[in-house]
Formats: structure tokens, sequence, C-alpha cells
């Protein structure tokens, strides 16, 4: 049976109603809204590029302060947030 990729990302993210997310799918989510946050702040200044990820210094995705940011390249950004 194939992977249903929809329903795991449902289940990660926990859409529906807010009251309903369980305490983890709640952070997944505030994670995902300060990631977007940060690329919106690089592009207004034109800093990222397609094919660029946003690069958190500390590791705290909601931790959006300019100096925290940097755009680099995916590679280098997957390879430094392994745990």
């Amino acid at each position: 049976m194939p992977r249903d990729y929809k329903k795991e990302r449902r289940d990660y993210y926990g859409y529906g109603k807010y009251e309903d997310q369980t305490a983890e799918q709640k952070r997944h989510r505030r994670e995902m809204a300060g990631r977007k946050a940060a690329r919106e702040t690089l592009k207004k200044e034109g800093k990222v590029k397609a094919g660029q990820d946003v690069h958190h210094k500390n590791g705290d995705a909601t931790d959006n302060r300019r100096s925290n940011i940097e755009a680099t390249s995916r590679s280098y950004n997957r390879a430094k947030n392994k745990k």
C-alpha cells in the first residue's frame, strides 16, 4: 500500500479546529509560521533566492530577529539542523 503523504501532513500539523490539536501539533504549527515569517523577511530584503533555505542560527524557528536568520543553501541548512 502506498504512503498517504496528505494524511501524514494533516496528522503532523493537526489541521482542523485549534482546540482539537495536541500540544505537539500546536508547536509544529508555530514553528511552521515562524519559518514562513523568516523567509518573508529575507525575501523583502532580496537576500533569499529560489533553492535556498532560511537558517535560524540558534535553532529556534520562532526566533525571527534579523540577527538570528540568514539565507543558506539547502544542503548546508539541512546538515546543520541534524539532531
